[in-house]
């Protein structure tokens, strides 16, 4: 609360990097006597393929944004923690300089995760679990590839059924409301 005059654009534009963009299509012609196009889709082909292109740039500008706005929210708290927050600029300069490290440690941690979930289910969960704080381990640490991952092993190591414990119970909180 007290750094909060410090941090609130981070919050802001950080917490909308959390928000993913997702959609999907769902025919709604499944009965092959009633073909009838729909209408929603009559309006989306008359656009044209470049507005569609250029749609998907900006889509994929704006997902990057929000990425580095996560990062820097990320790493303004860090280094407030720390005390040597200074402004929202150098949040900034420094979530653009770890940044692909961070797309790095986000797909190895989804491909082990992956890897362990076509095993079986369970060891996809203990990992995942495991893997959880690598993340905060680039960002807080400056811990990069296979060292993040192993340094929030180590975290979670002794303390696996309290940290899944109280997962479940804010999920349940958050469930309820």
């Amino acid at each position: 609360k007290e750094n909060f005059k410090k941090l609130w654009p981070l919050y802001i534009l950080g917490g909308l990097g959390g928000i993913s963009f997702s959609g999907g299509y769902r025919s709604s012609s499944s009965n092959s006597t009633n073909s009838a196009p729909s209408p929603f889709l009559n309006i989306f082909s008359s656009i044209p393929w470049w507005v569609w292109v250029l749609a998907g740039i900006l889509m994929i500008a704006i997902s990057i944004f929000l990425f580095i706005s996560k990062i820097a929210l990320l790493k303004g708290i860090s280094d407030t923690h720390k005390g040597q927050f200074v402004r929202v600029r150098d949040s900034y300069k420094k979530s653009f300089a770890i940044f692909w490290s961070f797309i790095l440690i986000s797909i190895m941690m989804s491909w082990s995760v992956f890897g362990a979930m076509v095993l079986l289910i369970i060891p996809g969960i203990i990992l995942s679990v495991y893997l959880s704080f690598a993340i905060y381990e680039l960002i807080d640490k400056q811990k990069k590839g296979f060292q993040a991952l192993l340094g929030s092993w180590s975290l979670v190591k002794g303390h696996w059924w309290t940290l899944i414990g109280k997962s479940i119970m804010m999920g349940l909180r958050i469930f309820l409301i």
